[in-house]
């Protein structure tokens, strides 16, 4: 089994005991930042799986973090946002410098464990599952038809009516997932009995998100809570 390294940038000392506490069980070590300055520092040493990054913080805040990164074109790892910001705009503002998802303090344990669990099982599929996934989009055939990837690996699946130069996705997780981990710059439709949806990336940062008569934040949350949908890649 792998081990994943996690970087954890908060100033409130506490806060790194809970993320240990609950993470303990997964196959991950830690590395511990209390500003977004120390944080940076790491991240220029050493390749980090995953950031834990609070948003409000002294000398260097998380924001701060994100666009310095940005601005020394330093390799970022999938950023889970942990803030009491609550204010849905500043929480699109942190997508768009590069954050994959977020999650309000007080952070529950339990989603704080199993959206964890999501990115390692990401990274776990991420080196032959994504990798596979972007040659058949960008190959010479440009589609992909009556074949499913999942078959050995059941995080993706093609669907077998995909249309050509289009990529189908099976959850809003998987999609994301594809989306901020290729860097890909694109349109994701999602079709849902709900209703349709639509999320916006540029090079694997979201820009922009509507569903259900909702923008932002708002539409994002709900459409994690759907089950049963199909998300098309648009170029």
């Amino acid at each position: 089994m792998s081990t994943y390294r996690l970087l954890l940038v908060d100033d409130e000392h506490d806060m790194h005991l809970i993320y240990k506490s609950t993470l303990q069980h997964l196959p991950v070590t830690f590395n511990d930042a209390f500003d977004g300055s120390e944080a940076l520092g790491l991240l220029k040493k050493n390749n980090y799986d995953l950031i834990l990054l609070d948003l409000v913080m002294p000398e260097v805040n998380g924001f701060e973090f994100l666009d310095k990164v940005q601005e020394e074109k330093l390799s970022l790892p999938f950023v889970v946002v942990c803030s009491s910001m609550r204010e849905k705009e500043i929480v699109m503002a942190a997508f768009q410098l590069g954050a994959s998802d977020f999650l309000f303090k007080p952070v529950q344990t339990q989603q704080l464990r199993n959206t964890v669990q999501t990115y390692l099982d990401t990274l776990a599929r991420s080196q032959s599952d994504f990798s596979n996934l972007k040659t058949l989009v960008e190959s010479e055939i440009g589609y992909v038809a009556n074949r499913s990837i999942g078959a050995s690996s059941p995080a993706f699946a093609a669907s077998s009516s995909a249309s050509k130069g289009s990529l189908h996705f099976d959850s809003i997780s998987r999609a994301i997932s594809y989306m901020v981990f290729n860097r890909e710059t694109g349109k994701l439709v999602v079709t849902s009995s709900r209703g349709a949806g639509e999320l916006h990336y540029s090079v694997g940062r979201l820009q922009k998100v509507a569903f259900d008569n909702k923008t932002g934040i708002d539409a994002l949350d709900a459409l994690k809570l759907l089950l049963h949908v199909d998300i098309v890649l648009v170029k």
